[in-house]
């Protein structure tokens, strides 16, 4: 047992395989979790520090960035305990730049109210998922800042930001959209940021890459990135999922679109365990943050406001989706527990055991395991980013 009553090895892979099963059989997110009992966000964060007050000693003072922060969000929470529990100085990334103006004035007017004297150290980056070319000048100016004041390290990287596309959309590089947004873009950034985050490593601490992916990725376990890398207008999808009319538009409807957005999760969950492979001096984690209801479920339509108010009581609110995150970025278990090393985290900020792959192995014939598996998306993406500026 951990910190916080949490666990630092995966649920064995029976259990998490019924709990995979149970999601693709009913679609119910809100039924493997508990909104309960989940902690807030600065309740967990207190909880931990007075636990092991290491755990804030290890990062007061440092930077952190996190993208996708929105009043409303669950990135807004993650980035408010850093910067408030964790006195981190935060980069915040996003899209709108009145909405990142809008969310420092709120953390700072929490400062107050908490009776913090110094108000916390806040900066704006701009970094449209939608164009990969934002985020090479996102992690520039992030690296430029780090430099700056920072001593060239970054300690935390939320890949937050994501957004779940309803039908077919290509980004600005002519990737399917729900892919190119959730998994290319975070892919490039954390890559750029790469040497500031091993920069900030040492011989007892471990910088932390999150990836909020989804528990939607076990739906899509055939996320094909030698297709992608192919045809990147249809995401890696399997040969003829998409449909299109005589006029040449898609015919899909919402709900298999949506498992596009799987496809593009399932990239991020590939990424966090090959890189924990290839940078073993970072901790790299991927997760589910929760069904919450927050400003997210609006993108998804009717379907996605009854589902999300249909069923109200049992979500989690934007402060409970924050706290996965934030045991993946603080919890010194991450530094040296071997189960927590590219893992995958459930919504109750528990490691669970990754399913298995169905896509075949064309070297064996064999269905893929998952370290040549997430070697091989990995590798792909970059190849794929390559091209796309070239």
């Amino acid at each position: 047992m951990g910190f916080v009553g949490n666990s630092v090895t995966p649920l064995d892979k029976e259990s998490s395989k019924k709990n995979y099963d149970f999601l693709r059989s009913s679609q119910l997110y809100f039924a493997l979790q508990n909104a309960l009992t989940q902690p807030y966000a600065e309740t967990y964060c207190n909880k931990l520090f007075d636990e092991a007050p290491e755990a804030k000693a290890a990062v007061d003072g440092k930077l952190a960035v996190v993208t996708g922060v929105t009043v409303g969000g669950a990135g807004f929470h993650m980035a408010q305990e850093l910067a408030l529990s964790a006195n981190m100085s935060v980069i915040i990334m996003g899209r709108n730049t009145s909405k990142l103006e809008t969310a420092e004035e709120t953390i700072k007017a929490e400062a107050k109210r908490r009776g913090i004297e110094n108000p916390p150290k806040l900066y704006h980056v701009a970094f449209d998922l939608d164009d990969l070319h934002t985020a090479v000048t996102a992690a520039e100016e992030a690296t430029k800042i780090a430099n700056e004041s920072y001593n060239g390290k970054i300690n935390v990287l939320v890949n937050n930001a994501g957004a779940a596309v309803p039908d077919y959309r290509l980004t600005k590089q002519g990737v399917e959209a729900n892919v190119g947004r959730n998994f290319l873009a975070p892919h490039l950034l954390t890559e750029k940021l790469l040497p500031l985050l091993r920069a900030a490593s040492t011989d007892d601490y471990k910088a932390r890459c999150v990836f909020i992916a989804s528990l939607g990725h076990c739906l899509t376990l055939d996320f094909d990135t030698d297709a992608l890398l192919e045809k990147p207008e249809f995401g890696g999808a399997p040969k003829d999922f998409f449909t299109f009319d005589e006029d040449g538009k898609c015919t899909n409807d919402a709900i298999s679109i949506n498992l596009m957005y799987g496809r593009g999760k399932h990239g991020d969950v590939a990424s966090a365990h090959h890189m924990a492979k290839l940078y073993p001096e970072v901790n790299f984690t991927s997760q589910q943050p929760g069904s919450i209801v927050s400003n997210f479920g609006k993108s998804l339509g009717m379907v996605g406001m009854i589902y999300y108010y249909g069923f109200y009581f049992f979500q989690y609110s934007p402060s409970q989706g924050a706290c996965t995150a934030l045991r993946c970025s603080l919890d010194p278990d991450f530094n040296t527990e071997a189960g927590l090393q590219g893992a995958y985290m459930h919504a109750d900020m528990n490691p669970w055991t990754k399913d298995d792959l169905r896509l075949t192995d064309p070297d064996t014939n064999e269905t893929y395991g998952w370290d040549k598996y997430s070697k091989k998306v990995y590798e792909n993406a970059n190849s794929l980013i390559a091209k796309l500026l070239a």
